[in-house]
C-alpha cells in the first residue's frame, strides 16, 4: 500500500500528462469533494480514481472534460457515492496543514530577521525581535488562507467570478493590514526577543512533524 507521500507522487506525476481542461476539472472537483469529512489520504485516492478515468477516456480518443457535462451534478454524484455529506470543519481551517503553516511562519520570521539585520546592519543576528505587529500577521495571513481555500471550494465548480473578485479583496486587505502593521509605531514595537537557534530548532521541528505527516499511511 502506498503511503501519501507516494500516492500524491504518483498523481502528480500521471495528471501532468493530461491536457490542461482535464486537469482543471479534476482539480475543481478534488476541492468540491474536499470540503467534507475525508482524509488527505483517502482524497488522494479519489484523486487516484479520477485521473485513471481521464486516462481510459483518453485511449478512447476523448477527454474527462468532454464527457463530463454537468461539473457540479458529477462532483455532487460522486460525494454522494462516497458517503460524503458533512461538511468539515477540521479541513475548513487546515487543521491537517498546521505543521507546513507553522513552519511557514517561523521560517517567514527567521528570513525577516536575517534580511532586516543584513539591510540595516542594526541589532544581533543571534538574537530575534518578535514585534508586537507579527502574532497579527500571523492570524491575518492564516485567515486569509482560509477564506481562499473556502472561495476555491464553494466557487470553482460554478462561479469562477465570484472566486476571482473574492480573491483580489482578500488580496487587497491582506495588503492594507500588513501596511497598517508597519506604519504602526506601536505594533513595530519588540514583544520579546528569542534566540535565533531557538527559533531554528523549531523550524527544524515543525519540518519533522511535516515529513513524518507525509510519510504517514493515513
Amino acid at each position: 500500500m502506498k503511503n501519501l507521500y507516494q500516492l500524491r507522487s504518483k498523481n502528480d506525476r500521471l495528471i501532468k500528462q493530461l491536457d490542461f481542461d482535464s486537469r482543471d476539472l479534476i482539480k475543481s472537483i478534488m476541492n468540491y469533494i474536499g470540503q467534507y469529512e475525508i482524509s488527505r489520504y483517502e482524497l488522494e485516492k479519489v484523486k487516484s480514481d479520477l485521473i485513471d478515468k481521464a486516462y481510459a477516456y483518453k485511449k478512447r480518443n476523448t477527454s474527462i472534460f468532454k464527457e463530463v457535462k454537468d461539473v457540479k451534478a458529477y462532483a455532487t454524484t460522486l460525494s454522494t457515492s462516497l458517503n460524503l455529506e458533512k461538511i468539515s470543519i477540521k479541513n475548513l481551517l487546515m487543521v491537517e496543514y498546521f505543521p507546513i503553516i507553522g513552519f511557514f511562519f517561523v521560517f517567514i520570521l527567521l528570513a525577516l530577521h536575517l534580511f532586516g539585520v543584513w539591510f540595516s546592519g542594526i541589532g544581533s543576528i543571534t538574537i530575534v525581535d518578535v514585534s508586537l505587529g507579527y502574532p497579527l500577521f500571523m492570524a491575518v495571513q492564516y485567515l486569509s488562507i482560509v477564506y481562499l481555500l473556502y472561495l476555491e471550494r464553494r466557487y470553482s465548480i460554478e462561479n469562477n467570478t465570484k472566486k476571482m473578485l473574492g480573491s483580489f479583496a482578500n488580496i487587497f486587505l491582506v495588503l492594507t493590514v500588513i501596511q497598517y502593521i508597519s506604519d504602526s509605531p506601536t505594533l513595530s514595537q519588540s514583544l520579546f526577543q528569542l534566540d535565533i537557534f531557538i527559533l531554528i530548532g523549531v523550524i527544524g521541528l515543525f519540518l519533522a512533524w511535516v515529513i513524518y505527516k507525509e510519510l504517514q499511511t493515513k
